[in-house]
C-alpha cells in the first residue's frame, strides 16, 4: 500500500501512477521513490491490449481479464531514468552485448540473474493466481519461461532501465551478496561509474 506522500511523488516522477504498484523498495536519500514493485499481473480490457500473443489471461476474483506485466521492478528515478538513455543513445546496449557474447562465465551469470527474476516474479504472485495460471498453459508458459521485463532470450540485453533496476532491488534482497546485484548491473556501473556514486546515497528496505 503507497503512502500518500510516495503516491505524490511517483505522480511527478511518472506523470502518473502505474498500475499494481505493491510496494517502493530503493529510495533516494530525501526519500523519494527510485525503485517499485509491481504485481505480475494486471487488468486488461478485451480488444487494444488482451494479452493475446502475451501469455493469454486469467479471469480476476471481480470477472476482469488479467494478463502478464513484464515489469516487476520498475526505475521511477529521473536522473537515473535520464543517465540510463543516455547511454543508450552512446551504445552501451551494443558495448555490454558484447562482452557478455564474449564471456561464457558472464552468459551464466546473465542467465542466472533472468531464472531469479523468474522466482521472484512467482512468488509475489496470490496463491490464488498462481493456481489458475497453473491452469493456464500460455499463461504459465509465459511466467515461468521469460525473464526481465518479458525477455525470452536471456542473453540478450534488452534495454538498461530494466535490467539496472533489477540491479537495485537485488541490492536490496541480498545486501551481503560477495558479487553484489546483477551481471548486467555491474557492467551497467563499470560502463558508468557515476551511478555507483549516485546509488550509495540510496535507501534500499521495503518501506
Amino acid at each position: 500500500m503507497l503512502s500518500d506522500q510516495d503516491t505524490n511523488m511517483l505522480k511527478q516522477q511518472l506523470g502518473r501512477i502505474p498500475r499494481g504498484v505493491l510496494a517502493v523498495i530503493v529510495r533516494s536519500s530525501e526519500d523519494a521513490p527510485v525503485v517499485i514493485v509491481n504485481y505480475p499481473l494486471h487488468h486488461c480490457c478485451e480488444g487494444r491490449d488482451s494479452g493475446e500473443g502475451k501469455g493469454g489471461g486469467i479471469q480476476g476474483e471481480g470477472g476482469e481479464r488479467l494478463v502478464p506485466f513484464p515489469t516487476l521492478y520498475w526505475l521511477t528515478n529521473p536522473r537515473l531514468n535520464n543517465t540510463l538513455a543516455d547511454m543508450e543513445r552512446l551504445g552501451v546496449i551494443d558495448d555490454i552485448q558484447n562482452q557478455i557474447n564474449a564471456n561464457h562465465q558472464l552468459e551464466h551469470q546473465v542467465a542466472n540473474d533472468h531464472r531469479a527474476y523468474i522466482e521472484q516474479r512467482w512468488k509475489q504472485l496470490t496463491k490464488g493466481d498462481q493456481e489458475k495460471i497453473q491452469k493456464s498453459p500460455a499463461m504459465l508458459e509465459t511466467l515461468r519461461t521469460r525473464g526481465i521485463g518479458g525477455i525470452s532470450n536471456f542473453l540478450t540485453v534488452k534495454c538498461l532501465h530494466l535490467h539496472y533496476a533489477h540491479h537495485l532491488a537485488t541490492l536490496c534482497m541480498n545486501p551481503n551478496d560477495p558479487s553484489p546485484g546483477t551481471a548486467v548491473g555491474r557492467l551497467i556501473e563499470q560502463a558508468n561509474p557515476e551511478l555507483l556514486k549516485i546509488r550509495q546515497s540510496f535507501k534500499f528496505g521495503n518501506n
